[in-house]
């Protein structure tokens, strides 16, 4: 955009087919109000003949708290002003593309998986602009190609935080301590963004919520309350566990994943509001991306459909303590329970803190063994983390320290980011997530990787210490379970899976739930 010279610039992805007649309508709009940006309305295209079919359509998007754009689909209700850009496919005035400054320039990659397009759409509504929305200016769209281009993950986490950083204001502490973003992102020098702001008097990020606060609440973004949910008969809090299973596990009010809020549209007497079923606050793979579904018959995270969500997504907590859905019934713990584990057997559980600190029966530290660049981690408890090895994987143990059990040192698989445990028996083994089931000692992936992410080609072997003294997950590869970390509680923690029965057998199993540590998010009190 920078070397246009005309009136007008029209912003096309290649995949676009324009109407006979689309730009007369706009130029008409532009030249009246000039601060308006034009959004024609889109008809599918097909990728072989390259013929348009069906009605126009237009596709609100809003943004995550990670700054990542997600479908609203919101036709009939809409009360709001258009939100952040569809896709790439929209027409400015060059005066006014010139005062905003166009495109953040300093944003990574040949394609920011539309996190460019959050930015650019930043600009317009805080700045004094506004998108106006074009029935009778029509452009094919091939929705077949759309999101097929590869991303950089660090080129992407690079983008997201610079975004937070150059418009969420006062959000923007709170957005960046996502596990996904590393303790010492960088997004880059911001004193481009920060004169646009200053010249054209840019209002706070406060003013675009409080015009999408509906929406907002909708995608669990902004809740009127969080809380945890205690089921009264083990004692256990429901659990985001990983990305594609949620538990029952030990109820902390530090725990990480254990957070829960309303999501989903309620439609009642004609008005929109929220909330019809359930989901984690801030989850591991996007702040509004889990719902709880029980679809198939199986309670667990799935998609979150916000506009006319299925039945299988629509949840009560009634007054008697039941989870119900009238698609299936009754949420409740399983009945049989997690195998039984060895006293001294590592496992897996939920991210618990004491005073800024890991707790005692997470919180490790490094001891270096002097002439080697091999290490001990030695558990607060005063044991240390010892590598079973068998011809099956097995999980590791916690033992009393010795210093001549090579099975008790360890060495990092990526000594330049601290990545990846591998322990001084074996070398050719390294610790495994086993997707969230067990910590196994497992055959090690390659941590040099020419097209992964930072090099990791399994980044469920891509643990870290945390300064807080964890052994979880590192972000910025994939935060798949970054909930977890390695405990070492004695005897090791209950955990319970998640069924469903009908709400009689609930009851008679004395199975009840209840919102615990009710609380307004920090998110929600700023606005």
């Amino acid at each position: 955009g920078e070397a246009a010279r005309g009136e007008a610039l029209a912003f096309f992805d290649c995949y676009v087919k324009p109407q006979t007649g689309w730009a007369e309508p706009i130029m008409k709009l532009l030249r009246k109000h000039p601060k308006s940006v034009a959004v024609p309305a889109l008809v599918d295209l097909d990728a072989k003949s390259w013929e348009t079919s069906g009605p126009p359509r237009f596709f609100d998007n809003l943004f995550t708290w990670e700054a990542e754009t997600v479908q609203l689909y919101f036709d009939e209700h809409v009360t709001w002003p258009h939100p952040i850009d569809q896709s790439n496919v929209l027409v400015f005035s060059w005066s006014w593309w010139q005062e905003i400054g166009g495109y953040d320039s300093l944003m990574k990659g040949s394609s920011t998986l539309l996190i460019e397009n959050v930015e650019l759409s930043l600009r317009v509504l805080l700045c004094g602009g506004k998108f106006v929305l074009m029935n009778e200016s029509v452009v094919g769209f091939c929705h077949q190609q759309h999101g097929t281009l590869h991303h950089e993950r660090r080129d992407t986490l690079f983008n997201q935080a610079r975004v937070i950083q150059a418009w969420f204001g006062p959000w923007s502490s709170e957005a960046l301590k996502n596990p996904r973003f590393d303790r010492d992102t960088s997004a880059g020098e911001m004193s481009d963004v920060r004169a646009v702001q200053e010249n054209l008097k840019c209002a706070g990020l406060e003013k675009f919520l409080d015009t999408y606060r509906v929406p907002m609440e909708i995608l669990g973004l902004l809740p009127s309350e969080v809380y945890s949910l205690r089921e009264e008969s083990t004692g256990l809090c429901l659990q985001e566990w990983s990305k594609d299973e949620w538990k029952l596990g030990q109820c902390h009010d530090s725990a990480r994943g254990q957070l829960f809020t309303g999501k989903n549209e309620r439609v009642e007497g004609g008005k929109l509001s929220c909330c019809s079923g359930l989901g984690p606050f801030k989850t591991l793979l996007g702040s509004n991306s889990y719902c709880l579904d029980s679809r198939l018959g199986k309670p667990g995270p799935y998609g979150c459909i916000h506009r006319r969500p299925p039945n299988s997504q629509v949840w009560t907590l009634r007054e008697d303590g039941q989870i119900f859905s009238e698609e299936n019934g009754c949420l409740v713990p399983a009945e049989v329970d997690e195998e039984e584990l060895p006293s001294n057997e590592a496992t897996w559980s939920p991210c618990r803190f004491a005073t800024g600190r890991a707790v005692e029966e997470q919180r490790f530290h490094v001891e270096d063994i002097e002439g080697s660049d091999f290490f001990r981690l030695v558990l607060a408890t005063g044991h240390c983390l010892m590598a079973i090895l068998g011809e099956d994987p097995q999980p590791p143990r916690l033992a009393k320290c010795d210093p001549e059990d090579k099975e008790q040192q360890w060495q990092w698989a990526k000594p330049s980011l601290r990545l990846g445990l591998k322990p001084a028996s074996k070398l050719s083994t390294c610790l495994d997530t086993d997707n969230g089931q067990k910590p196994l000692m497992y055959v090690c992936y390659s941590m040099e990787g020419k097209d992964s992410p930072y090099g990791v080609e399994n980044t469920n072997q891509a643990f870290w210490l945390t300064p807080e003294g964890h052994i979880t997950q590192w972000g910025p590869v994939d935060a798949s379970f970054s909930n977890l970390c390695l405990d070492g509680s004695q005897p090791p923690l209950t955990q319970r899976r998640l069924s469903l029965a009908s709400c009689q057998d609930a009851e008679q199993r004395m199975v009840r739930w209840s919102k615990v540590g009710v609380r307004v998010p920090l998110e929600t009190r700023l606005a």
